[in-house]
């Protein structure tokens, strides 16, 4: 039996099954790590929601347990950074259009931030001293 009949039972990969594999697997692997950044990235976006959310109710609140009649008709602006992110909330307090205005008063909150160089913002509205 000579080298070539040895040879010719040898089994294996040769070097362009290798390259094609590594470069299937680092497609596969590139997209695992762009799925990752943007789960990361809805995750904190989740937050960031659920933070405003916290802030309005708070607000809103904070706005509702004032006696109706003192609420001053006028639009305000604070802000508040929780988790290392600024948010800027506005609220107006107007009449709800009710008979009884002095018992009543409409709030109108907006609860902003910017993440990513995108603004997002939220709207709420509830009604203080309805009867």
């Amino acid at each position: 039996m000579d080298a070539a009949d040895r040879l010719s039972g040898v089994t294996g990969f040769t070097l362009i099954e290798v390259a094609v594999a590594l470069l299937i697997f680092s497609i596969g692997i590139l997209g695992v790590v762009k799925l990752q950044a943007e789960v990361i990235k809805s995750s904190s976006f989740s937050a960031q929601m659920s933070d405003a959310v916290n802030l309005a109710e708070d607000k809103v609140e904070e706005l509702t347990a004032v006696d109706p009649s003192t609420l001053a008709l006028t639009a305000t602006t604070s802000s508040e950074t929780l988790r290392g992110q600024l948010y800027k909330l506005s609220w107006a307090v107007s009449t709800t259009g009710v008979t009884n205005t002095n018992h009543s008063r409409l709030i109108n909150l907006t609860v902003g931030w910017r993440e990513h160089g995108i603004d997002h913002s939220m709207d709420f509205a509830a009604v203080n001293g309805q009867e």
